[in-house]
């Protein structure tokens, strides 16, 4: 009889609940791939932004499996498509995004969530973007026009501090890591409004 405790498994402590949804993060299918034997992952850049092309940054990836297979995707990303505090790094984003989708449809990482609709899709205005990436802006969105929660643009509170990193470590997972997943700042840097957005993640 085979023994599961030695099958893939997905990390829960790197998958964000965002409205009720199970989103993986990128360390997530990247754990994951590697567990499944992933033989190589390659990205290159086929578009590099400037003002003739929106300021888009487009890279194709290229994932190899242990049986052989072959799967290709591409990602993009512009200063207008990525979480807020992502827009200085938005080339990476671009990259994770494409090693991110060929992960995902090499190994149906979306499936393992148990849920289709953290698949990646267009979004409102047809540009092709992570659903997470997508998820987070729409829960960012919600944060702004309650611009006082959690003390708004001020720099987050000591308390706020102890209660993030409280819950992250009750849920085994790495403080630091979400905050720059979600907000691309390390958990000192963040806003009030930010931090009391992280806190309602963990919880």
């Amino acid at each position: 009889m085979s023994d599961k405790k030695n099958l893939p498994k997905i990390n829960q402590s790197k998958v964000l609940k965002i409205h009720g949804k199970g989103v993986a993060t990128y360390e997530a299918a990247l754990d994951y791939a590697h567990q499944c034997g992933m033989m190589s992952l390659a990205v290159d850049p086929i578009q590099l932004p400037d003002a003739s092309n929106g300021n888009t940054a487009i890279f194709s990836a290229k994932l190899t499996t242990e049986d052989g297979r072959v799967f290709k995707d591409i990602g993009d990303a512009n200063p207008n498509n990525v979480p807020r505090g992502c827009t200085e790094s938005f080339i990476r984003v671009a990259s994770s995004r494409a090693k991110a989708r060929v992960m995902s449809d090499a190994y149906n990482i979306k499936s393992l969530l148990g849920d289709s609709s953290n698949s990646i899709e267009p979004s409102r205005d047809n540009k092709v973007i992570d659903a997470d990436f997508e998820i987070m802006a729409q829960s960012q969105q919600s944060s702004q026009k309650k611009a006082l929660n959690g003390g708004g643009s001020k720099p987050l509170s000591a308390k706020q501090s102890e209660l993030i990193y409280s819950l992250a470590e009750r849920k085994g997972a790495d403080a630091h890591s979400l905050a720059m997943q979600m907000f691309g700042k390390s958990v000192q840097e963040l806003q009030g409004s930010e931090a009391n957005e992280l806190i309602q993640s963990l919880k």
